[in-house]
């Protein structure tokens, strides 16, 4: 049941998800997709917190919001990555996209009280689901989001070849490292509103 202060939590935590994305990501499929996708992300993306256990995240990213506060860093640390590998242009926005929408069925679909092991799989065909065009752009995005739990298949954090797919690696380097305790930050679009 949703309270009071979690319906401005959720308002609030909407907004800033909302215009992050769009300062960021200006290329139409994007856009295109986004403002279908857009009304229907589940409410609890915007409210829970990273970890349905606590472990594998700072203490920021566990409270309410945490979904959110956990992509906003893994946006911030994405973009010096791609800063740093010379990432511009459409691969940009392919990478922005991705990350900004991987976690979108963290805890599966419909929303679970767990992280569900297959939810980058879940995003990528929830997002599927209401794009009709077979754009290049989108269906590499699509790739992105479906596999960036790739490394965590086995037993142990198996890493990617280097150089196999700088994009993807990207990706899970950013969501990685956003998830670090000793990596521990508040985004800037959260300063004076999350502590």
């Amino acid at each position: 049941m949703e309270t009071s202060l979690d319906k401005v939590a959720l308002f609030q935590f909407q907004d800033i998800f909302r215009r992050q994305f769009e300062t960021d990501v200006k290329t139409e499929p994007f856009l295109a997709l986004w403002k279908l996708v857009w009304p229907s992300i589940p409410h609890d993306f915007f409210l829970s917190p990273s970890s349905s256990t606590g472990n594998h995240h700072p203490a920021e990213n566990n409270n309410a919001g945490g979904i959110v506060i956990h992509t906003l860093k893994a946006v911030e640390i994405g973009k010096h990555l791609m800063d740093l590998y010379g990432i511009s242009g459409l691969e940009r926005e392919i990478v922005l996209f991705s990350l900004y929408l991987h976690d979108i069925c963290k805890y599966g679909f419909p929303w679970g009280k767990s992280t569900s092991k297959v939810h980058g799989i879940t995003a990528a065909d929830f997002l599927k689901a209401f794009s009709k065009v077979e754009e290049p752009a989108l269906k590499r995005a699509f790739e992105l989001i479906s596999t960036h739990m790739d490394p965590w298949k086995g037993e142990s954090f198996s890493p990617l070849i280097p150089g196999e797919d700088l994009l993807l690696q990207v990706l899970i380097q950013a969501d990685y490292l956003a998830s670090r305790e000793k990596i521990s930050f508040i985004p800037p679009e959260l300063k004076g509103f999350v502590n």
